[in-house]
């Protein structure tokens, strides 16, 4: 008789040979390098990652060398990265295919595993420099970080694996068992499982983006703030873009104080912001389209030609 896995186990077992730990002021998962793997979702979407030598998503099939030529950055976690998509339908790879006759290449430093202070140490990771005294280092024309409600729990992670060696060690155990072990995987998965099924008792589940409640001294918000100071100091021109989350039904969200929040905070620090709301809205409006990856709730291709539309639109009205 033959045994077939339980859903899940197979994605969070390849899932493990795109993401390895790197060890840097605390340790983080970031993108494997030289990796190809096929990705099974249980949602029902397959989709294949690539990641070059840098440890950076592919956004073309041509080989990226860093600083060869002007740079865009993308910056984020997994809509940046572009979790649910292949290689050819994420953000930056649309991107690329706008910006190549221009002569400007685009790097995704997406990772669907960080929140803002470790989006913040890849960038500064990323920039290069011809002395130790980082005084003649090229930096990208032009930075755009979208923003995901999901720092606001990731942020805790972070400041606890800061703050406890405990657990450090206790993060680094559990990734090494997730890497190798199917029996740990699949005890998390019955793990979330009965997790789900308690919230589902319990109605729908808020989404981040509605609530207008959060404290001005949140620790998302001010590891925001000097993630914004870092990249005025270091001469790294950011963007916020910012998107809109899908509601139960999958439609566009109408109203996500969260974002209008969000777009306060790095006004006031004098970043500005690319608010593609308005026109995910509008396009549904008229059309009825369908932004987002069934059963999972992740951006789809089409929501990614859309903000790559914007995103080339900024940049080609500026000159570098």
């Amino acid at each position: 008789m033959r045994m077939f896995p339980p859903a899940g186990l197979i994605y969070r077992l390849r899932d493990k040979q795109v993401h390895c730990i790197e060890e840097w002021e605390i340790p983080e998962i970031m993108l494997c390098p030289n990796s190809d793997t096929t990705l099974p979702h249980p949602a029902g979407f397959t989709f294949r990652v690539r990641v070059e030598e840098h440890a950076e998503r592919i956004v073309s099939e041509e080989k990226v060398i860093p600083g060869a030529k002007p740079e865009i950055w993308l910056m984020g976690d997994s809509i940046a990265y572009g979790f649910g998509q292949n290689d050819s339908d994420t953000i930056a790879w649309k991107l690329q295919e706008k910006l190549k006759p221009y002569g400007i290449q685009v790097r995704n430093l997406g990772v669907d595993s960080l929140g803002t202070s470790g989006i913040r140490r890849k960038m500064e990771r990323a920039i290069l420099c011809k002395d130790f005294a980082k005084k003649d280092c090229i930096l990208p024309k032009a930075a755009f970080w979208i923003y995901h409600p999901s720092d606001l729990q990731d942020v805790y992670r972070e400041i606890y694996l800061r703050n406890s060696f405990y657990g450090r060690w206790l993060f680094r155990f559990s990734v090494f068992l997730s890497r190798y072990s199917a029996l740990y995987n699949y005890s998390k998965i019955q793990n979330e499982n009965r997790r789900l099924k308690k919230l589902r008792s319990n109605g729908p589940e808020t989404i981040p983006e509605t609530l207008s409640d959060y404290p001005d001294d949140h620790p998302s918000f001010n590891e925001m703030r000097f993630f914004f100071d870092t990249c005025k100091n270091l001469n790294i021109p950011l963007t916020v873009v910012l998107y809109p989350n899908g509601s139960h039904s999958l439609t566009p969200l109408p109203s996500t104080p969260l974002l209008d929040q969000v777009s306060e905070i790095a006004k006031h620090k004098g970043i500005p912001v690319l608010d593609t709301r308005p026109d995910f809205i509008r396009e549904y409006n008229r059309n009825k389209t369908d932004f987002y990856l069934q059963n999972d709730g992740h951006p789809n291709a089409i929501s990614a030609k859309l903000i790559a539309d914007k995103i080339s639109e900024k940049i080609l009205s500026q000159s570098f």
